[in-house]
């Protein structure tokens, strides 16, 4: 009896402990793209709106810019959970960080503004690897068991990305931006309770550093953390002495996401005692970093130029009644709601004859590129003057979606197989890296559609996607051998 007490008992403390997992997740980024999908609309709000009263091109250029910031602080998260402390702890004072900058952000005082974005950033950086790493340790590496977790938690990041979308969307409509920015406070808020729910139910990886703490290793932490305020410090200080700054931070954002995770990885990989094996397959994770990049530069312009196009182009109307221009982007985490289940049984029950990571990834890009084979032909009514009907840009990103639920989950799992012991959370912190690259990239590149028109916007887009789904084809042999049996 005791024996079958315990065993009924540890399943369902066990599934507790994942809700809660997935909880913080999905509250965390509801804060995070409840922001996210009201930025270049407010920031392209006339003053008297209380927005911003920027040009499309600097709005596209800053909100990819401030995508790129936080995954590039991705970098000190990973290295806090690895070296300086334990997984849960960073986990817990990211979220606080990042509640704090929200609430910074939510009030009506606009010297605050730079401050709020600054501990948000910080905080989503702390928070974002970590979260991966400690689903890494309490889910074992199973029968698909661990790919089947990861897709489930991606449902969950898109949970909170849903309703933060509709939500923020309609309180922006219906109010105005402080009330939208406060709507975040709330999602940050709910992960930090489920954080503390998670206390005393993890096992010893997740609440002991992966490493003793040494003072060398809190050094370079202090100084990997100083070097980004201060390079933050030098944005907000163009922001107020040259006339177009957004394309100078831009590019420092595009240049600083591309150069740290080089000098990370180079340094990983050349430590002593490392293996051939452990070699090959950090290369692997690089080879999946840079096409994760290239579609998530791709994917960045419904954050961006997509969302500008359906306020601009798009007829939004249902019978009298016309919905928000940031719910197209709300398609984007229903998409991985319905499906990502659904896949991640599929995943599951298929086991080892699941496709590979490569596979998946090139899945991905075709889908893509079909996308914006539609949108050239959008982007050319409107550019024309049409007003074109929403069901077009429905369709778009729903394919889009479809691309990112076969991508990323398959990249966040080979990640968390292939990283060499110590070092996930900072291999994580490069994955997650590859999404702010793409979005830097994309904003700067992304701000050059007032010039170029959305019909060679998108018409470039579907040709590189194309290559894209080409090249990871083309290397899934290479890739195999680099894996060393890891699919």
């Amino acid at each position: 009896m005791i024996s079958s007490a315990a065993g009924t008992a540890e399943p369902r403390r066990s599934k507790a402990m994942m809700l809660a997992l997935y909880g913080a997740q999905s509250g965390e980024r509801f804060a995070f793209y409840g922001l996210a999908s009201v930025m270049v609309l407010f920031l392209v709000a006339a003053p008297k709106d209380g927005g911003g009263g920027l040009s499309n091109s600097a709005s596209v250029a800053l909100t990819g810019s401030m995508f790129g910031a936080a995954y590039l602080a991705n970098l000190v998260g990973g290295w806090c959970a690895d070296k300086i402390l334990s997984v849960y702890q960073t986990l817990l004072v990211g979220i606080s960080l990042a509640l704090a900058g929200y609430i910074l952000l939510a009030l009506p005082i606009h010297e605050i503004t730079w401050p709020g974005l600054l501990l948000v950033i910080f905080g989503t950086g702390l928070f974002v690897p970590s979260v991966s790493t400690l689903l890494t340790n309490q889910v074992p590496d199973e029968s698909g068991e661990r790919d089947a977790a990861f897709a489930r938690l991606y449902v969950a990041v898109n949970v909170g990305g849903l309703a933060a979308t509709l939500i923020t969307g309609v309180v922006a409509a219906l109010s105005n931006w402080d009330y939208a920015f406060l709507v975040n406070v709330v999602g940050a808020l709910v992960a930090l309770l489920c954080l503390l729910f998670l206390r005393g139910k993890l096992n010893a990886k997740s609440v002991q550093p992966a490493a003793p703490s040494t003072p060398a290793n809190l050094r370079k932490f202090i100084a990997l953390t100083a070097s980004l305020v201060a390079v933050y410090a030098i944005v907000v200080l163009l922001d107020f002495t040259i006339p177009r700054p957004e394309l100078a931070i831009s590019l420092i954002v595009v240049v600083l996401t591309i150069t740290m995770p080089a000098v990370f990885v180079l340094r990983i990989a050349r430590q002593r005692g490392r293996s051939r094996l452990e070699r090959d397959r950090i290369a692997a994770i690089v080879v999946l970093v840079l096409f994760s990049t290239g579609f998530w530069f791709l994917a960045s312009q419904r954050l961006g130029v997509l969302i500008l196009l359906s306020s601009t182009g798009i007829d939004r109307h249902i019978g009298s009644w016309e919905f928000p221009a940031n719910w197209f982007e709300a398609l984007d985490p229903a998409v991985v709601i319905i499906l990502g289940p659904l896949m991640a049984a599929l995943w599951k029950r298929r086991g080892d004859r699941a496709p590979r990571t490569t596979t998946k990834f090139a899945l991905g890009f075709a889908i893509t590129a079909v996308a914006l084979a539609i949108l050239v032909l959008v982007g050319k009514a409107v550019d024309a003057g049409t007003l074109v009907g929403w069901p077009s840009l429905f369709v778009i990103f729903v394919l889009i979606s479809v691309g990112e639920l076969l991508l990323a989950p398959a990249g966040s799992s080979a990640v968390s197989r292939l990283a060499p012991p110590g070092t996930e959370t900072q291999l994580f912190a490069v994955w997650y890296l590859s999404v702010g690259c793409g979005f830097a990239i994309g904003g700067l590149l992304g701000s050059t559609v007032t010039d170029l028109g959305y019909t060679w916007f998108a018409f470039a887009g579907a040709v590189l996607s194309a290559a894209l789904a080409f090249g990871v084809w083309a290397c899934a042999t290479p890739m195999r051998r680099l894996m060393h049996g890891e699919r």
